[in-house]
């Protein structure tokens, strides 16, 4: 019969040890995963809304410092309004003492001019960062009387801000315009002060809110359309809904809602197969005493994809997973060796067992001072084994001693077997001899009998003798084999 081979104890118990620490390891590092995907998403969230919030305040910022810096030329233009010729200071002062405004304008009303060429002054920088200054009397091919910067605060005498949907300058520069109407105390409007800001500086601004690689930031106006995005080619006249058209992405349409609702939040959409989160909040501008805010109906928008949110934990779950396999590798090394180590008095225990049932009983059980359970199982076994040695020892004897009484036993058999075919010989020598005798003895009785009348005494005598010689004959040998069966009688008692 095949004997079948089966792992070893130790092996088998290292597997198992292995094996359970490794669910321990999977539950808890699941469990540690979880918990450390809602950390990193709330921290997310949180991120994102003090980043639009940190953008919010820088382009109020922009928006306060071109406020202030017009303000303090308003009040000096309404002292000197009639003397037309400081306008171009005042258009130069204003472009010079604040580095965020990119031109400034200031074109009177028909009531306050006898031109018919109206009168304006336009003063603004060759370019964004640079300090060279160009003054002109125009400020695009168009009458600006018919321009909105112009028309709009003349007849609303409101001050406001705006973004052109079309640029109004010949340079390709997009701007956003702040405008203000000069009243007196009639209420018309006798003049617009119009101040340029570059969305280039806006975009900066905005732009730099990018938590993370592949997220971006992008501001939209109150319809919808794309003010600020990393995408140029967006800014041509497409809004937040031109996408969600050719998509048709409920997600994105909802979100697209949510972000101009008004309302601060974020949600979740899929684009391109790849999902994504949008945090969005209204701009909205802080209170603050002596400053009349002038609220813009914009919208500020932070697109962040999900796997840039995970990235960080992938990173680490692979970190954590490598070094868990080999960490777990070294386990099993380590456990394998400290089990093989305490396992090996059983694994010797195990040997002599085998050799013990192949017959070998004097294999040496080494002592031990171990006073833990293998320790007293090995203590135990080299007792039973003592006690085998002796039980086996004393069968030996015993087993001797039937041997040696088997071979008498075998010897008087063979003695009684030889006796019994020598009395079989003897026994049948006899018998033909007393067949001998007894037809002698029959004749002469035949003799005697058959013929008595005729037979002379001496015959008769002479049959007589004859019968009685034989008889004694016969009685000799009887004694004889008598004597030899009580002979042989003896020697069986004395070998039993």
């Amino acid at each position: 019969m095949r004997k079948k081979i089966f792992a070893p104890p130790s092996l088998r118990l290292n597997t198992v040890i292995v094996v359970g620490v490794i669910l321990l390891l999977v539950v808890s590092m699941a469990i540690i995963f979880h918990q450390s995907r809602q950390t990193l998403k709330q921290e997310a969230v949180q991120n994102a809304e003090l980043m639009l919030e940190a953008t919010t305040l820088r382009v109020e910022n922009i928006l306060r410092s071109v406020e202030q810096t017009t303000g303090n030329i308003y009040y000096d233009m309404i002292m000197h309004f009639s003397e037309h010729d400081r306008f171009e200071t005042y258009t130069r002062e204003m472009v010079e003492s604040n580095p965020y405004i990119y031109g400034c304008a200031i074109a009177l009303s028909p009531q306050s001019t006898a031109d018919k060429n109206r009168f304006l002054v336009y003063t603004h920088r060759r370019k964004f960062d640079s300090s060279d200054l160009v003054t002109s009397n125009r400020y695009s091919d168009k009458p600006y009387m018919e321009q909105a910067w112009y028309v709009d605060p003349s007849k609303s005498g409101q001050i406001f801000w705006m973004v052109p949907k079309k640029d109004r300058r010949d340079d390709d520069v997009p701007l956003m315009l702040y405008c203000i109407p000069i009243r007196f105390g009639n209420g018309i409007v006798a003049a617009v002060i119009v101040v340029e800001v570059s969305m280039d500086l806006f975009s900066q601004v905005v732009q730099k809110a990018k938590p993370s690689s592949h997220s971006y930031s992008m501001l939209l106006d109150s319809d919808g359309s794309y003010l600020i995005h990393p995408d140029h080619n967006k800014l041509n006249g497409q809004t937040i809904y031109t996408s969600i058209e050719e998509d048709a992405d409920t997600a994105m349409l909802s979100t697209a809602n949510a972000i101009l609702s008004g309302k601060s939040g974020y949600k979740s959409f899929r684009e391109q197969g790849k999902e994504y989160y949008a945090f969005y909040k209204p701009f909205f501008r802080t209170n603050e005493q002596g400053h009349k805010l002038y609220n813009i109906n914009w919208s500020i928008c932070l697109i962040y994809p999900k796997e840039d949110i995970t990235a960080p934990l992938n990173e680490l779950f692979l970190s954590v997973l490598s070094i868990s396999a080999i960490g777990l590798l070294l386990f099993f090394l380590f456990t394998r060796i400290v089990i093989r180590q305490q396992t090996k008095p059983l694994r010797r225990l195990t040997q002599v067992a085998e050799e013990i049932a192949d017959g070998s009983y004097d294999e040496e059980i080494p002592k031990t001072r171990r006073m833990d359970e293998i320790g007293e199982f090995q203590r135990h076994f080299k007792h039973m084994q003592d006690a085998l040695l002796a039980r086996v020892d004393e069968q030996e004897k015993l087993t001797s001693e039937l041997r040696e009484r088997q071979k008498s036993l075998r010897k008087a058999l063979e003695q009684i077997q030889e006796n019994e075919h020598v009395n079989t010989d003897i026994l049948n020598k006899v018998s033909k001899q007393m067949m001998t005798h007894s037809q002698a003895i029959s004749a002469s009785v035949d003799a005697l009998c058959d013929n008595p009348q005729n037979i002379s005494q001496e015959e008769a005598q002479h049959e007589v003798e004859t019968i009685r010689r034989q008889r004694e004959a016969i009685l000799g040998q009887l004694n004889q084999m008598f004597n030899t069966s009580e002979n042989e009688v003896g020697k069986e008692d004395s070998h039993e």
